[in-house]
């Protein structure tokens, strides 16, 4: 087994491969009952919901928009989890099935 994790290709295939487990627990979760958001100590934000990964976050600066009153900027993006797992799969796939090339003698 040991001959088998050495060489970096290898662990890094090791870590994309549990990288892409956690996403895809996260996928699945994220289909069933809302349990809440992750917030960052910045003013951020992770939601898992409907099968995608969102992220608010908040500026601390307020803006004056148009009626006077101070808002703050949000900005905002959402990547759908099948973006992220399979492109994981495949490159760990990739990391971990090469064979390593063969040690130059001399």
């Amino acid at each position: 087994m040991r001959e088998f994790i050495r060489g970096w290709k290898r662990k890094i295939g090791v870590v994309t491969l549990l990288m892409a487990c956690l996403f895809m627990s996260w996928w699945i979760q994220s289909f069933g009952k809302f349990v809440g958001d992750f917030y960052f100590p910045y003013g951020g934000s992770l939601r898992s919901l409907d099968g995608r990964l969102s992220y608010r976050g908040y500026t601390t600066e307020l803006l004056q928009n148009s009626h006077g009153k101070g808002i703050n900027e949000v900005e905002y993006w959402s990547i759908p989890y099948w973006s992220i797992v399979p492109p994981l799969v495949v490159l760990s796939a990739y990391l971990l099935l090469t064979k390593p090339r063969a040690k130059k003698a001399g």
